[in-house]
């Protein structure tokens, strides 16, 4: 390994020598924050008149290329590629302000000495030879008609550098001397670390080592890097590059993209049962790649992964990709509305699996229809996403144990999502119905395609009007955060309150368009203002308020139930394992008692169910006198039978009381209804105190 301090134009001036990306870099990806920096630092150098300045830009490692037979030098670009590439971009916007200038020498010194190989052809004539999809649009800056309609990074870069060439407002210098500064005393002076591996060095471990050493590359392409090595033989890193890497460059190409890409990676890993860190990418993927047996069996990975690359960009963000159909894509775009990101790598298997088998598609369909459900429900009662990422992960593991022996996807989704207890539920209509009635929301400012709220009215109004055009309109509560006195005129006290505390619930909201709404900018001052305002618009939500002569608490109850009817069919509960009935089922599990029980139909009756498991001991204490007995009567009756230290229930028992069921189950005094939880893990006493009972 040699290393040398030198200027950046050195490796360049050199004659016949080409620098190579190898298949284990990505393809050019610098951004306009890069050509801003790069450009300063050249510009600062230029106006300074001291001989010995320089700048200091990193390095670039450098490796043979293995079997290079040919009359130029071949060097693999090892790491400092989009530096290198960018300083020349940088001096092809230079050569073409000289030319423009009719400085023909001077843009003849740049094309040949820093550009080209003046004497060769075809693609060694190029100094750096890019990755194949950058190539076209690097060989037409350089040699051909420069720009194409492609819109390339590339192309923006010379473009950006091009707009910064111009006479200095702040010097005398015209132009032409302006640039031959930039290029004499600015470009010429930046300065880079050379580091020259030798033919025994290991160019992949460089490349991965420099990572560890703080500088910045990102975690895919280490992966990148890796795949490479595993596979070796220089014909099988050209297969994995064409038909998986290339193609992801593709996708993956501005900044926003490559962190959608990391995190495709991460979730895909997710999907195989992997729990990893933002952190740790790399080291998760490296060992996934690591354990596949065969050389093909990665290629396949790699493929199957530049195939579903695109769904999840799709899901992550609005895009065009002609790839997706359009029934997913519309699903996607919804599910993206209410915002599921840990359920993407469930649906990363969903696709790969569509992908498989085609007809999968309305199946794929339905449980995206059903995550979409689970979300909404949870997101309207403000549960915390904290457990979901839990719970898809758990979801995952379950679809992989599968191996898709079950009836179909969405049957399975729907009974694992209904079976989840505790924080990561799917809130039941019960649940549903009190959010959707009661809890105030926060996002009503946002206009047309913003906010949850907005998204659930707008799907109400189309279930209702069959309408799908809501462009230009926003949500407005009816009954004012700060009614007028217009407004309350015959209100009682409490119920100004109560409409105040609903004011910002679905039952007092409704549309209107945004023409309507600015002109007055919501300061309606008595309820026939706004209706007046509402007769204006289209929208057959708000048919129901021009009927109504008063908006009063009533009024919003009303409107609210009304909505939270439609809302329940467009986001069901969908019970999956259990019945419309199980949801008032009620289980009391503690060390060696698992009962199940339920109100009786009339009275403060309980009853346990059949098979329920209790403790057979019970205390002595004379308080207890009755209970003992009680349970006396339901073994002589055969309701009940102990074996060992359990009390089993061999048929269904009516009890007086919860309490009376739990001293049973128990044989202890307690409190009964603290004991006995829904499947949402609340119990059968908070209900009651909530009034639901």
């Amino acid at each position: 390994m040699q290393v040398k301090d030198e200027r950046i134009l050195s490796g360049l001036e050199k004659g016949d020598l080409q620098f190579i990306l190898p298949l284990f870099q990505r393809s050019y990806s610098w951004q306009k924050s890069n050509w801003e920096t790069l450009y300063q630092d050249i510009s600062e150098l230029a106006e300074n008149d001291e001989n010995s300045a320089t700048h200091f830009t990193g390095s670039i490692v450098t490796s043979p290329k293995p079997g290079n037979e040919n009359h130029v030098q071949e060097l693999l670009l090892v790491d400092g590629q989009q530096r290198l590439t960018t300083v020349s971009l940088f001096l092809v916007a230079l050569r073409n302000k000289f030319r423009n200038l009719g400085c023909k020498s001077r843009a003849e010194e740049i094309q040949n000495r820093y550009l080209i190989n003046q004497y060769k052809k075809d693609n060694k004539k190029l100094k750096i030879l890019p990755q194949k999809a950058d190539l076209s649009t690097y060989i037409n800056l350089l040699l051909g008609e420069g720009f194409s309609e492609q819109d390339h990074l590339m192309e923006k870069a010379v473009t950006f550098f091009a707009s910064k060439l111009k006479q200095p407002a702040e010097n005398d210098l015209s132009l032409e001397e302006w640039l031959n500064k930039i290029f004499e005393k600015g470009v010429q002076r930046l300065k880079v670390v050379w580091i020259s591996l030798e033919k025994d060095d290991d160019a992949y471990g460089v490349f991965e080592s420099l990572n560890g050493k703080g500088l910045p590359l990102n975690q895919t392409d280490l992966l990148r890097n890796h795949s490479m090595m595993l596979f070796g033989d220089v014909h099988l890193q050209e297969k994995n590059s064409a038909e998986s890497w290339e193609k992801m460059d593709k996708l993956f190409q501005t900044e926003q993209d490559k962190k959608i890409e990391q995190e495709f990676f991460r979730r895909w890993m997710i999907s195989h049962g992997s729990k990893i860190t933002k952190k740790a990418i790399y080291e998760k993927g490296k060992k996934l790649f690591d354990e596949l047996n065969r050389k093909e069996e990665l290629l396949s990975t790699l493929r199957t992964l530049a195939k579903i690359a695109p769904y999840f960009k799709a899901f992550s963000q609005k895009t065009d990709e002609e790839i997706i159909p359009p029934k997913i894509q519309k699903s996607f775009d919804r599910l993206r509305h209410i915002g599921c990101a840990s359920a993407s790598s469930v649906i990363l298997i969903l696709i790969e699996e569509f992908l498989k088998e085609p007809e999968l598609e309305e199946d794929v369909l339905a449980s995206l229809k059903i995550m979409e459900s689970y979300f909404l429900r949870r997101d309207v009662c403000c549960f915390t996403a904290n457990a979901e990422d839990k719970v898809f992960s758990d979801l995952c593991i379950k679809l992989r144990e599968t191996g898709r022996n079950f009836s179909n996807i969405s049957t399975f989704i729907t009974e694992f999502l209904s079976s989840i207890s505790g924080s990561g539920r799917w809130p039941s209509d019960r649940e549903f119905k009190r959010s959707f009635l009661d809890t105030p929301l926060t996002d009503l400012n946002k206009k047309a395609g913003g906010g949850l709220s907005f998204f659930i009215l707008s799907e109400i109004e189309k279930e209702s009007s069959g309408k799908f055009s809501l462009k230009n309109s926003r949500l407005l509560p009816i009954f004012p955060e700060n009614p007028s006195e217009s407004w309350t005129r015959g209100f009682s006290s409490q119920e100004i309150n109560d409409c105040k505390e609903h004011a910002l619930t679905f039952g007092n909201l409704a549309l209107i368009r945004e023409e309507d709404y600015l002109p007055r900018k919501g300061a309606f001052t008595y309820f026939d203002d706004l209706k007046r305002c509402l007769q204006k618009t289209p929208f057959k939500i708000n048919s129901e308020i021009l009927k109504t002569n008063q908006w009063n608490y009533t009024s919003i109850k009303e409107r609210g139930i009304a909505f939270f009817n439609i809302a329940k069919k467009i986001w069901p509960f969908y019970s999956g394992l259990y019945s419309e009935e199980d949801a008032e089922i009620f289980t009391c599990k503690a060390e060696g008692i698992c009962a199940k029980g339920t109100p009786a139909t009339q009275g403060n009756g309980w009853i346990v169910s059949a098979g329920s498991i209790g403790r057979s001991e019970m205390t002595q204490e004379d308080y207890f006198q009755k209970e003992r007995s009680a349970r006396s009567d339901l073994l002589h009756d055969n309701a009940l039978k102990i074996e060992g230290n359990k009390l089993i229930f061999l048929r269904n028992v009516k009890f007086t009381s919860i309490s009376a069921a739990s001293k049973c189950l128990f044989g202890t005094s307690r409190q009964g209804p603290e004991d006995w939880l829904d499947r949402q893990g609340f119990s059968f006493g908070n209900r009651r105190r909530e009034g639901e009972l």
